[in-house]
């Protein structure tokens, strides 16, 4: 069974090796055979070195894309960030099929998966879609930690999920998710990409949250997992 992970890196050398260490620990189950896709874009630090640096035992492909600078801190968004970002995401689900991988497990490199058994617990649960979840005041320190999942909406949810996210005993059906979520191959072959949605409302934005509604009106279920430790570090200079 093969596997493909994918993560776009943007000016990352700050935390590259953390998460490329914690990636590399990763267990899996017996048979699964990982291959890496790391799409290098908007990037003048030497984050291309340390990815042609990591080696892993199996195949990786490191892809430069050549725009013009969006001069754009981490989680500032704009229309052509977004663009660009659905274009590698649904790249990504292109290359799985042709792959012929069982599972894209897509990760922000900004996720730090601190439990090894993360990605063989994911891959085990063998669902449709499934987001690891934790906690990120996304760029802003003085905000209050939200989850990478939500309930519905932009980024709708009651106290009641806030308060029981982090410790849910059991795999949790949400509206939505993003930055560290396992698809099987069903997904995609159902149709289901990050592609926009034109006729949302104004403040739906997010390559994310196209392809959850897509999922959703598919009839594919959305699920997350609090089982592991899961860690977003923001930069803090």
């Amino acid at each position: 069974m093969k596997i493909l992970i994918h993560t776009p890196v943007s000016n990352r050398a700050w935390i590259l090796p953390e998460f490329l260490a914690a990636l590399a620990a990763q267990n899996v189950p017996i048979g699964v055979e990982l291959e890496y896709l790391f799409d290098v874009n908007d990037t003048q630090d030497n984050s291309r070195e340390i990815l042609d640096n990591f080696v892993p035992p199996s195949v990786r492909r490191i892809e430069e894309h050549p725009w013009p600078s969006l001069l754009m801190a981490d989680h500032e968004w704009s229309i052509e960030r977004y663009r660009r970002m659905i274009l590698l995401r649904n790249n990504a689900l292109a290359l799985a099929k042709h792959v012929g991988a069982r599972f894209l497990f897509s990760i922000d490199s900004d996720v730090i998966l601190d439990d090894p058994q993360t990605l063989k617990h994911l891959i085990e649960t063998d669902v449709p879609v499934i987001a690891g979840v934790f906690m990120a005041t996304w760029g802003n320190p003085d905000a209050t930690p939200l989850p990478n999942v939500w309930q519905r909406g932009q980024n709708e949810m009651t106290d009641e999920f806030l308060m029981g996210i982090e410790t849910a005993p059991e795999h949790v059906k949400v509206g939505g998710l993003g930055a560290c979520t396992l698809i099987r191959r069903d997904v995609w072959e159902a149709g289901v990409t990050y592609d926009p949605i034109d006729n949302l409302p104004s403040d739906y934005r997010g390559e994310d949250r196209y392809f959850c509604i897509r999922a959703a009106v598919t009839g594919i279920p959305l699920l997350a997992c609090s089982h592991r430790r899961i860690r977003h570090v923001d930069r803090t200079i």
